[in-house]
C-alpha cells in the first residue's frame, strides 16, 4: 500500500473513516458501526472528486465485528480483486 501500511489501514478502517485511491477510483471506509440491535456493519463506497457517495460497494451487517471484517477482507470489491490481493496498488489518501 501506498502512502501507509495495509494492516494499519485496516486498524484504521476498522475504527474509523478512511479512504484509498485504487485505479483512479476513491473508495471510503465509513469504519465498523455498532447498531442499536448489537449488530456491526461495515459499508464502502466509491466517491466522485466532490466527495459525494456515488455507489456503494460493500455493505455488510454481522453479529460479530470479526465476521463482519473477515467478509470485508474476502470480498472482490475492487476490480474482482479482495483487499489482500488489489492493496500494493491502492494508496492511502485523506478524504
Amino acid at each position: 500500500m501506498k502512502s501507509g501500511n495495509a494492516h494499519e489501514f485496516i486498524d484504521h478502517a476498522t475504527y474509523e473513516e478512511v479512504a484509498v485511491m485504487y485505479q483512479g477510483v476513491k473508495y471510503f471506509f465509513y469504519g465498523l458501526i455498532l447498531n442499536s440491535e448489537g449488530r456491526y456493519s461495515f459499508d464502502i463506497d466509491i466517491w466522485d472528486a466532490d466527495g459525494n457517495a456515488v455507489q456503494t460497494v460493500f455493505s455488510e451487517t454481522f453479529n460479530s465485528k470479526d465476521d463482519c471484517m473477515s467478509a470485508f477482507e474476502n470480498s472482490k470489491i475492487f476490480n474482482g480483486k479482495t483487499f489482500w490481493e488489489a492493496e500494493s496498488d491502492m494508496e492511502w489518501v485523506e478524504w
